[in-house]
C-alpha cells in the first residue's frame, strides 16, 4: 500500500517535469556553420565598434570549437583586450 502511494505521488511529478522541459524554446546558435576565419572577423569587427560583449561571445566559441588551432592563442588575447576595455578588468 505504501509503495502504491509513493508511485501514485512519484510518476505523475516526473511526467510533470519530463513535459515542462519541452516547453522551453530551443536556442538556435547561428553560429553553427561558420568557420573559425569568419567567427575572428566578426569578433574583430565587433571589437572595432565597441560592442566588446558581442566580441567576447565569438571568441570564446573560437577557443570552445578550436582549443589548439592558430586562433585560439590570440583569441584569448583578444578576450583579455575586450574585458579591460569593457571596464571589466578582474575577468581580465
Amino acid at each position: 500500500m505504501r509503495y502504491l502511494s509513493k508511485l501514485l505521488i512519484t510518476l505523475p511529478l516526473a511526467v510533470m517535469l519530463l513535459a515542462g522541459c519541452s516547453l522551453l524554446p530551443d536556442q538556435i546558435d547561428e553560429t553553427k556553420g561558420w568557420s573559425v576565419q569568419r567567427l575572428y572577423s566578426e569578433a574583430r569587427e565587433a571589437m572595432n565598434e565597441g560592442n566588446y560583449q558581442t566580441a567576447i561571445g565569438y571568441l570564446d566559441k573560437i577557443q570552445a570549437r578550436y582549443p589548439f588551432g592558430r586562433y585560439a592563442q590570440q583569441a584569448q588575447l583578444d578576450t583579455i583586450y575586450c574585458q579591460y576595455k569593457d571596464g571589466e578588468p578582474d575577468a581580465a
